[in-house]
């Protein structure tokens, strides 16, 4: 009779090397076929939903492991889709549910057979490859000043010919930022890890995305890759004395040549256009939302309405119908319990992640580690950045990202020893001492 771990070592319960290929390979394609998403439908389909399709079915032939990570998605998105269904009214509403299904599908497939850092190292490959096929188009469009066939279909002709924003190939300019935003996180993770001529291409590339992402003209993409550049700095010495100078010089140059009234300038145009049109529209988006979430007593307005329940609502949104909000869709949208178990979720990942880093965690994880927490941080920011965000799939790509590290993080191998009584942190002290605080700390374990 052969006991569970005798069954473990057996060659049946062995991944598929053939599977497991076809993984990495779909893998591989996954950021690219997000961005391209916005950009051609197979079939009425984007080619990423397809992609997650067969993503799942080389995941499940590769005899995956189900651990804690997908024990908890698969758990989630059950209950996610079940109270979707629930609040399911049109045609509309089980388009989005169906969306959010294979984002799911995209992050539990991910990690039923990413157990390994190979895998960390894939996914950054992946991304580096999709952020610069998608940067390729905007640096055209920023040195010519002409735009892709399909730049802002939908807008009215004025617009596409005197918008002066950027997009590449993704139609949208805040949906090209998110893109380039959320695949800047994994670079650096990629800069870190990696060796060689890739290390320092991920380093070009990540230092690319933000002046890029300036000339999409998002605010809120520009300040989280403002706290990126700032991670870098923390990562790199050496990038920490260049800014320091650049700062300094930056500085000196603006009070010698008399910049300061036209920053002041600057300032002042930027708080008047928060006040414009765009902004109160944003603002009154938002407003709206509280009123729909209050008027159905947290239950939820259902899957896709709001573009149509927002025309009823009292602030005046100038024609904007889209959210402009990730938190609203889910809780307006959802409801109350779907948008407390998502939020829970998330800031227990990040309180694990920040109790972790203070435990004196190796190289690669304290990387991971960094990575999630800031990943985490800035959700909050960008989830505002787009029109819609749980039909972006270059959410649930960056989401899968952020599942994948999670799991590394979680493998038995990283977890950390704790002692009975006492933690001995013989770094701490004389040479001659550390044999002795060694011995004491291996007798408690």
């Amino acid at each position: 009779m052969t006991t569970l771990a005798q069954r473990a070592d057996l060659p049946s319960s062995q991944p598929s090397r053939v599977a497991v290929w076809f993984v990495k390979f779909f893998l591989i394609l996954l950021p690219f076929a997000s961005a391209w998403a916005s950009t051609i439908t197979i079939a009425g389909l984007p080619p990423v939903r397809l992609l997650v399709v067969v993503l799942v079915l080389a995941a499940l032939a590769a005899r995956p492991r189900v651990e804690i990570v997908s024990q908890v998605l698969i758990a989630v998105g059950m209950f996610w889709i079940a109270m979707g269904l629930f609040l399911m009214r049109d045609a509309e509403s089980l388009k989005e549910i169906l969306g959010v299904l294979v984002g799911l599908l995209t992050m539990i497939s991910v990690t039923l057979v990413g157990h390994g850092l190979s895998w960390i190292i894939l996914m950054s490959r992946a991304w580096l490859g999709g952020v610069i096929i998608a940067i390729l188009p905007g640096l055209f469009e920023i040195a010519t000043g002409k735009h892709m066939p399909n730049y802002r279909l939908g807008a009215s002709a004025y617009v596409r010919r005197t918008a002066t924003d950027i997009a590449s190939f993704m139609v949208n300019p805040n949906l090209f930022a998110y893109f380039i935003t959320a695949g800047m996180v994994a670079l650096i993770v990629g800069w870190q890890l990696e060796k060689g001529w890739l290390k320092w291409t991920y380093f070009i590339v990540a230092l690319l995305v933000a002046p890029v992402t300036w000339f999409t003209g998002s605010r809120l993409c520009m300040a989280a890759c403002l706290v990126l550049l700032a991670w870098m700095c923390v990562r790199s010495r050496v990038l920490t004395m260049i800014a320091a100078i650049g700062v300094c010089v930056g500085t000196i140059f603006v009070i010698a040549a008399g910049m300061i009234p036209q920053l002041i300038d600057a300032y002042n145009t930027f708080i008047v256009n928060l006040n414009s049109n765009s902004g109160q529209t944003r603002l009154h988006l938002y407003q709206n939302a509280g009123w729909l979430f209050v008027n159905t007593k947290g239950v939820g307005i259902g899957p896709g309405r709001y573009t149509v329940e927002v025309t009823a609502a009292p602030w005046r949104t100038y024609g904007a119908i889209d959210p402009h909000n990730g938190f609203t869709e889910i809780f307006v949208g959802y409801g109350l319990l779907v948008g407390v178990v998502l939020v829970a979720l998330a800031l227990a990942a990040l309180i694990a992640a920040i109790r972790r880093a203070g435990g004196h965690p190796g190289y690669t994880e304290t990387i991971l580690l960094q990575a999630v927490g800031v990943s985490l941080l800035l959700c909050p920011v960008l989830a505002m950045a787009n029109s819609s965000y749980l039909k972006a799939p270059a959410v649930w790509c960056q989401m899968a990202t952020i599942a994948l590290w999670c799991q590394y993080l979680l493998r038995t191998s990283l977890s950390p020893r704790r002692s009975v009584k006492y933690h001995v942190d013989d770094r701490r002290l004389p040479r001659r001492r550390r044999v002795l605080a060694r011995a004491i700390s291996a007798d408690q374990k």
